[in-house]
């Protein structure tokens, strides 16, 4: 029996998901300490980062064989990364959607919530500006409370009430044991929201549509239009073993083109296709200046003509 998807796929994902075994408590236990706090914080940020990139891999079901065992893996991974609130099969509609209508396929326009919030608003901008991954809170805030204010989502309400008690309930647990360990797990959760949110803003020009909550539409553009509204936001051309930190997430144009490439494969398969060069690679000096210069107006800012890039769609939320 072929337990994984492809059979030279056994080696790589095994020594992954050996490693965010070990590296989740590992870093746990480091945060604990003040004197292993700061190489834990980076374990335990890398962990999530790898994490919720792997949990992208299953809803593409790119890891088993069995689309079951990716579902399974996937749900806790989930966990892991705080992506739970939303039901798996919602993050995997929302994320299919995404790649075949073309476009960006949300369910709630967070702007309009801070246009008729202003305080909220406020708050939102005042944090972003200290680089904090407000936009990205606010989505998880969202996604918690979709059940309350979308109708179409009422059946989730215990559901979302039991996840938010279980999570915070590990979270206290875990501040009795060690308040130093518990608020090194919030610092590293955002930190982990804010690389997520940097490599989402600059890896597509998609429209934005929120039509999430009805019936899947036909793409409204042709592969071409894929293509050249797809950006490559590689962390390195010279050493493609440092993309490993976002698990190869960075080679966006060779995922779109094909969806069923696992992780592992991507730099390969980058080379073949892109031989004579990628002319959608954004050098990682111009993401930085863009992240910084454009972080105030990417808030308010739904397209990428000056390519402010892209604020509030993630895969990790089912809104």
């Amino acid at each position: 029996m072929q337990w994984f998807k492809r059979p030279d796929g056994a080696i790589p994902n095994l020594l992954l998901i050996a490693y965010l075994t070990l590296a989740y408590p590992a870093a746990l236990y480091g945060l604990s300490s003040p004197s292993w706090f700061a190489p834990a914080l980076l374990l335990m940020t890398n962990a999530l980062v790898l994490s919720a990139y792997l949990l992208h891999d299953c809803l593409h079901n790119n890891v088993f064989a069995s689309a079951r065992y990716n579902e399974r893996l996937g749900t806790a991974l989930a966990w892991l990364v705080g992506a739970v609130y939303s039901p798996y099969s919602l993050l995997r509609e929302k994320h299919f959607r995404h790649h075949i209508e073309r476009a960006d396929i949300l369910a709630v326009d967070y702007r309009t919530v801070l246009i008729n919030r202003p305080w909220l608003d406020r708050c939102v901008r005042w944090a972003t500006f200290l680089y904090l991954p407000a936009v990205d809170v606010l989505q998880r805030c969202l996604d918690i409370l979709s059940p309350f204010y979308l109708p179409q989502r009422r059946q989730y309400r215990q559901r979302s009430l039991a996840v938010l008690f279980v999570r915070s309930s590990l979270w206290c647990v875990l501040f009795l044991w060690s308040s130093l360990a518990a608020l090194g797990y919030l610092a590293a959760h955002l930190l982990f929201l804010w690389v997520m949110a940097f490599m989402d803003a600059f890896q597509h020009s998609y429209g934005v549509h929120y039509r999430l909550l009805g019936p899947q539409q036909r793409p409204a553009h042709d592969r071409d239009y894929e293509e050249h509204n797809t950006y490559t936001n590689l962390l390195s051309s010279r050493y493609p073993l440092l993309n490993m930190l976002v698990l190869n997430f960075c080679y966006h144009n060779v995922h779109h083109q094909k969806p069923n490439e696992p992780w592992y494969r991507l730099p390969a398969l980058y080379r073949q296709l892109y031989a004579t060069g990628c002319k959608q690679l954004v050098p990682l000096p111009r993401q930085l200046a863009h992240f910084h210069r454009y972080r105030m107006a990417r808030i308010h800012h739904a397209d990428s003509e000056t390519f402010t890039g892209a604020d509030g769609v993630s895969f990790l939320v089912g809104v």
